[in-house]
């Protein structure tokens, strides 16, 4: 695993943010971790950190819910993908859904920043499991 990630933490539930930092923090997840209830806050701070042409270094891992009433996660990954600089092979989004069916409609599948797929509430265990496939010893 890098040791160097960029996490961001993206829903509009407070409460979410909270459980879902938690959790990767007993995972002991390297790196630092950033957390918005605003996708269009989290959408700026990512577009500032490759302004100019910065690459900022490691890899970013975006813990992204859904369903969000002022940007749904289709709507934010299609913003991201735009950003110039921004890899999608050192980027890695999770969706974070409450059901199966968002990530296998078409309007997901399109974006190749995409790589899992989490059902909340996140467990220890799920997330070990997405570090192990995202970033393999």
């Amino acid at each position: 695993m890098p040791d160097n990630l960029r996490v961001f933490i993206i829903d509009d539930d407070y409460i979410s943010n909270i459980v879902t930092e938690n959790i990767l923090q007993r995972v002991d997840i390297p790196g630092t971790i950033h957390t918005f209830q605003n996708p269009m806050e989290a959408l700026q701070f990512l577009q500032a950190s490759y302004a100019d042409g910065n690459r900022p270094e490691g890899q970013d891992l975006i813990f992204l819910d859904v369903l969000m009433p002022l940007m749904d996660g289709d709507e934010f990954v299609a913003e991201l993908e735009k950003i110039p600089g921004l890899s999608q092979s050192t980027t890695s989004v999770v969706l974070l859904t409450g059901s199966e069916y968002p990530y296998h409609t078409k309007k997901f599948q399109q974006f190749s920043s995409i790589k899992a797929h989490l059902i909340k509430p996140l467990t220890e265990e799920a997330i070990a499991q997405l570090l192990q496939q995202l970033y393999p010893a």
